[in-house]
């Protein structure tokens, strides 16, 4: 089905759409998989190739194919697809892919969408006035694409960048209002200091000052031991968990595994 010629995305607008995805994806690669990262700059790579040779666009059926490979190596990451690791992982992949698809203004604006949508997950990981800073000028950049799709290909750069800016400073007032007024809560931002879905037992592969803590003061079980033999006694439950020498240059770590701890013994 073809699409309409009033629908169709102009080609100088996909510049604008591919600056705008690359802030608001590029500073989750700091707390992000190597893969994921390298996923999401092959994918823009490939768009930005496909963009550059006017070339076709791939179909449904190969995107839709990347995109469950992406979301089970996320499963595989993560072991969820939910919560705020997995998720923002998937947007930022989606994202990407996005890119491979835009042939008309409606695939733009879903670009921009969620691109104001990702400047939010920011925020789960960073509150520094750094981050507020480079939110405000991509803010402005995503603002800029909007103005740019809709008044089309008259306006120089320069004018729509400065539009933008005239805009977000407009609408710094209402900020101000929305800070001053609206009601503070308790805990960090939208109650996710962490993944909230992530496993709340156990030892991770990456460990942060508190993660101990926050796993002694859960009542469920730690971990589970098999043994060889009759299992030892209680006085002799006693696992050395990982330490965090690099940076506070103390001794290891120690979790006492106690009365949580599960016993099997060999079959």
């Amino acid at each position: 089905m073809s699409t309409p010629a009033s629908a169709i995305l102009e080609r100088g607008t996909t510049p604008w759409l591919f600056a705008a995805a690359l802030a608001t994806t590029l500073p989750h690669a700091a707390h992000q998989p190597a893969w994921l990262s390298a996923l999401a700059a092959a994918l823009f790579a490939w768009a930005g190739s496909l963009w550059w040779r006017n070339a076709r666009l791939p179909g449904r059926w190969p995107l839709a194919l990347m995109a469950v490979l992406a979301g089970a190596g996320a499963l595989f990451e993560y072991r969820t697809l939910f919560g705020r690791d997995a998720g923002v992982a998937m947007l930022v992949v989606l994202m990407a892919m996005k890119l491979l698809e835009l042939r008309s203004r409606r695939d733009a604006i879903v670009v921009v969408t969620l691109g104001y949508f990702l400047l939010l997950t920011h925020y789960f990981f960073s509150q520094s006035i750094a981050t507020g800073l480079w939110l405000l000028a991509t803010m402005t950049l995503l603002t800029a694409c909007l103005i740019r799709l809709h008044g089309g290909p008259l306006s120089t750069p320069g004018a729509t960048l400065r539009y933008a800016g005239l805009l977000t400073v407009q609408a710094l007032p209402f900020m101000l209002v929305l800070y001053v007024l609206f009601p503070r809560v308790s805990g960090p931002l939208w109650g996710l200091p962490q993944d909230a879905h992530s496993g709340r037992s156990g030892l991770s592969e990456q460990m942060a000052p508190g993660n101990i803590s926050n796993l002694a003061l859960s009542g469920e079980i730690a971990f589970r031991a098999r043994f060889s033999g009759p299992p030892p006694g209680r006085d002799k439950l006693y696992w050395r968990g990982r330490g965090l020498r690099d940076h506070y240059r103390a001794a290891p770590a120690t979790l006492a595994a106690g009365p949580r701890c599960a016993r099997h013994p060999a079959p």
